[in-house]
């Protein structure tokens, strides 16, 4: 069987990474291609080494254009297509057309409902065009099970055509090993964006200044973005420099845990956040915003600590519970370890995601 994943991002970030990990992993008998911004790094070579590049097509970055549509229009006919599977809204514009055009089947994934913060006629015309789109798809996936109550709450498609499917990961041989003493590091992997709230972590660490322990934390930061700027002017005017290191983009993040007291994440919204996964599979303690996708990975106190969105006070005092209290910060890692062990295994995923592929089929 081949099939198209559509996906108007090969940046950092976990949309990508989703759709290599399927690359890699779904089974033998279908064979993918990929249609990507081949400018984008890291993802596009990644695509073209893993699949070789004949078989990785270009569409333009977070855009949708006519002229890409005909160009995957023709790629599709002569490549013989069988299915499509779309990743985030830019991929699904392209991938629900192309499936009327084609007359094949569709599957899509939506890697987050982002409308709760739009304004009333952006957020109308947003879910009427996903409750448009959504008549066109055979079936669309939700990553998580607060994805798939957003999805029905706002009618996106026909319930009988949701699948849940959580997102997995890659789990290492053995945990890492944790902090034992200050200064804690505290890691946060970020596109800087408006969705990752990033420029929360100068609250936090007024709030801890407030609590006089902010000398006892530092902040390690992955990635790069347009917020970049505004965080580093917001550490200045506190007097923050020296607790926040930024790394940039990494390869590899997973090996910034050893050593760390735990992973942070401050998100608006998520959809299912690999990289809450990927610490926790790596055994490292999560304190983490209480919003969709983040709270389907955490139960406060058992597999990592919640705070608050709008209380950056509540973030400062649980990242102070974990440093305070080793024998919580074990617990919560190996509760978190086990569960995805059990529920969020990359190969589970690709299983499950073959199986709606069988059944798209019929």
């Amino acid at each position: 069987m081949k099939v198209l994943l559509i996906s108007s991002r090969a940046d950092w970030g976990g949309g990508p990474e989703h759709v290599y990990q399927l690359v890699q992993n779904l089974p033998s008998q279908i064979v993918p291609y990929v249609a990507c911004p081949l400018d984008d790094t890291p993802y596009a070579a990644l695509f073209a080494l893993k699949l070789g590049a004949h078989r990785v097509v270009h569409i333009p970055h977070r855009k949708f254009t006519l002229g890409a549509l005909l160009h995957l229009l023709s790629f599709c006919r002569a490549e013989r297509i069988e299915l499509l599977h779309s990743h985030g809204a830019g991929g699904g514009g392209y991938s629900r057309l192309l499936s009327r055009l084609l007359r094949i089947p569709v599957v899509h994934t939506y890697h987050g409902i982002h409308v709760k913060s739009m304004r009333p006629v952006k957020k109308w015309l947003r879910v009427a065009l996903e409750f448009i789109l959504g008549k066109a798809t055979t079936v669309g996936i939700a990553v998580s099970p607060s994805e798939a109550a957003l999805i029905k709450k706002y009618n996106l498609i026909d319930a009988d055509r949701i699948s849940l499917i959580e997102n997995g990961v890659v789990i290492p041989d053995e945990s890492v090993v944790l902090s034992s003493s200050a200064p804690h590091r505290i890691i946060h992997i970020t596109r800087f964006d408006p969705i990752k709230n990033t420029l929360f972590i100068s609250d936090v660490l007024k709030s801890l200044q407030e609590l006089g322990r902010n000398e006892e934390f530092v902040f390690e930061l992955l990635g790069d973005g347009e917020e970049r700027k505004r965080l580093h002017a917001a550490l200045r005017l506190g007097g923050f420099d020296d607790q926040v290191v930024f790394h940039g983009f990494q390869k590899f993040p997973d090996s910034f845990f050893t050593g760390a007291l735990c992973y942070f994440s401050c998100s608006l919204r998520e959809g299912m956040p690999l990289s809450v996964l990927e610490a926790q599979a790596a055994g490292l303690p999560v304190v983490v915003s209480d919003v969709e996708g983040n709270n389907d990975l955490v139960n406060h106190e058992t597999t990592g600590l919640l705070f608050s969105i709008d209380n950056a006070d509540s973030a400062a005092r649980q990242l102070c519970r974990l440093a305070d209290n080793s024998l919580l910060a074990s617990s919560c890692a190996e509760r978190a370890r086990a569960n995805v062990e059990t529920n969020h295994s990359v190969q589970k995923m690709a299983k499950c995601v073959a199986l709606i592929y069988k059944k798209a089929m019929l």
